[in-house]
This record gives structure tokens, sequence and C-alpha cells, in this order.
């Protein structure tokens, strides 16, 4: 199995890495740029060797569709914030195939359809959400889902859910709603999955954990603009220094961090900055030459 990862990264991983970041390079979303699609790819891949410990194994064709799917899946974003961007993010697919004679694969509207309907979260009486755990589209959603959780997931959605204009006294409970019917259907479909599921209800549980005592925060404070403390100094920063200054979540976890005296604030991004650099692209050595990309 790690034979053939390897094979099909050094495939398809900087052409496809490459191919992403160029999608993103006019626009500022850090939340689902290329570090986001990297993340969901090195989450695949725990994925893929988990399932693999369990006998059931992977060709290098299928591993190479959840590469191709994982890096093309939120791309649509550059236009649309909603969940229609997942149209968008097939037809950019379908663009780069069609200029690439050379690199398609066999199965490709697999991968068209998966891409089209990844953010479909209504996992009741849908059908794309009943394949076995095995397939492309369970891997790429759940592994998309995964993303979500965690310190890097409450950073996530505090800066998209604010970007589409939801409230920030509504935020908490848009975001447990969402982060709960994740989980669900991740302990559905790979509950079998002992140790990985242990893993990631940590993760979960994190996420819960901040934006349930965020919901209490604003139920007791009746200021929300000057906050600097707990949970709601943390969204106060990311709206203060992300959504209006424009500056990445690197940038302003090292200011912060550095400039903050609420130990919760202090904690809170000292752990976001682990946790980001943990996954980052820099890391794989097949993007030794990362620097040459920017």
């Amino acid at each position: 199995m790690e034979d053939l990862i390897y094979n099909v990264e050094k495939k398809w991983l900087k052409t496809l890495f490459k191919v992403c970041r160029d999608t993103f390079s006019d626009s500022f979303l850090p939340s689902h740029d290329e570090t986001h699609h990297y993340r969901v790819w090195t989450i695949s891949i725990e994925l893929i060797r988990e399932l693999g410990a369990q006998n059931i194994y992977f060709s290098e064709t299928a591993i190479e569709k959840i590469l191709i799917a994982v890096f093309f899946h939120d791309v649509g974003m550059v236009k649309n914030l909603n969940k229609e961007h997942g149209k968008i993010s097939r037809k950019i697919c379908e663009v780069f195939f069609k200029a690439n004679p050379d690199k398609k694969i066999q199965g490709l509207k697999e991968v068209y359809e998966a891409i089209e309907n990844h953010d479909n979260k209504d996992y009741k009486n849908n059908t794309y959400h009943n394949p076995d755990p095995w397939r492309l589209f369970s891997i790429l959603c759940v592994s998309d889902d995964l993303d979500a959780f965690g310190i890097t997931g409450i950073y996530r959605y505090a800066e998209i859910y604010l970007m589409r204009n939801i409230n920030i006294n509504e935020l908490p409970g848009k975001v447990l709603g969402n982060a709960n019917h994740r989980y669900l259907h991740f302990e559905k479909k790979y509950g079998f999955l002992t140790q990985f599921m242990e893993k990631q209800k940590v993760r979960y549980l994190e996420i819960k954990s901040f934006y349930e005592a965020l919901q209490k925060q604003l139920t007791d404070e009746s200021c929300t603009s000057s906050i600097i403390y707990g949970p709601l100094g943390v969204i106060n920063f990311i709206i203060q220094f992300v959504l209006e200054k424009k500056l990445s979540p690197e940038v302003i976890s090292e200011h912060i961090t550095k400039s903050s005296e609420d130990l919760f604030i202090k904690e809170f991004f000292e752990q976001f900055n682990l946790e980001m650099l943990s996954a980052h692209p820099r890391n794989n050595c097949l993007l030794q030459y990362f620097s040459d990309f920017y």
C-alpha cells in the first residue's frame, strides 16, 4: 500500500498542488486554499491505511482518483462560497483534463460526480452517501469532514461562516449542528475503525467544547465588538486580523501569542499554529522544492 501511495504522489502531487495553489492565487480564503486540500489528502491517506489494516485494499488507480478528487473538491470556492461550489469545482477539474488529455485516467466520471456532490451534508435519504466505506465518494467526504474538527476546524468554521455573512450570535448554533452531522455520519460509516474513531472523536469534542463555550459567552456578554478574552476573543481576533486586514492565520497566530494577555487565547493560537505546521505540505518529501511554488 505504501508503495502505491508513493507512486501516486510522485506522479500527481506537485502538479495538483500547483493547480490548486494557482486557482486560489487571486482569492483570500485561508480556510479552504491549497493547504486545506493537502490536509484532506493526508487524512485520506490515513483512512486508506486504516482500511488496509482491515484487509480492504486499494488499487493504484483508486488512489489516483482519490488524490485528484481531493485536490479539486473545493477549488470552486474561488467563485462561490456556498454549496454550489461543487459544480464549479467539477467544471474546473473537467477543464484541466480537457487541456491535459495525456493525464486522463480510468474512472474520471466517478471523480467528477464526487467533486460535484461532496458538500451535500444532508446525509439522510442521500444516495451519494450510501456507497461502501472504501468508495471514492465516502473517503473524499469523510476526509473533508474530518478536517473540520480540532483546532484547525474551529478556525475553519469561523472564517468561512463569517465570510458567508452568518451573524456571530448565530455562529455557535450553526457550527454545532453542522459538526454534529459530520461526526455522526463518520461514526456510522467508519465506526469499525476503533482507534481511528477514538482519535477523531477527541478532535470533534475539541470543536464542540469551544463553540459551546462561545455560545455561553455570547449569551452572558452584552458587547461583542471589544471582548478580547476566551472563545469570543479568539473569534474577534479572527474577524479583526483575517477578515478585515486579510492576514494569514500563521501570521496572526505568531502575533497574538506574543501580544495577548489572555491565557485561553494564547494557548488556542499556540495549538492552532502547531496543528497547522504538523500538516503542512512542506513536510512532504515530494514537495521538498515547495519554495518553488511561491
